[in-house]
């Protein structure tokens, strides 16, 4: 997906601070989805690249990658 190459090729760059809340949340979720199925795949090394990425997008929002809480 374009999105996600723009947040790879640019980090915390111009064009990722020009993206709005809404873009950036969108691509957010992108990330996160991606990275979960890289994990279910078992291909570890792609899901941490993701991760990089996504915590790079969530610092632009102000916000922090949280863990999510394990269900019982």
């Amino acid at each position: 997906m374009a999105d996600t190459e723009e947040a790879e090729a640019y980090g915390s760059s111009k064009k990722l601070k020009q993206k709005s809340t809404k873009e950036l949340n969108t691509l957010a979720r992108e990330l996160e989805r991606r990275m979960q199925e890289a994990a279910k795949a078992l291909d570890f090394e792609a899901a941490a690249e993701l991760r990089d990425q996504l915590i790079i997008v969530k610092g632009q929002m102000g916000q922090k990658l949280v863990p999510k809480k394990k269900k019982k």
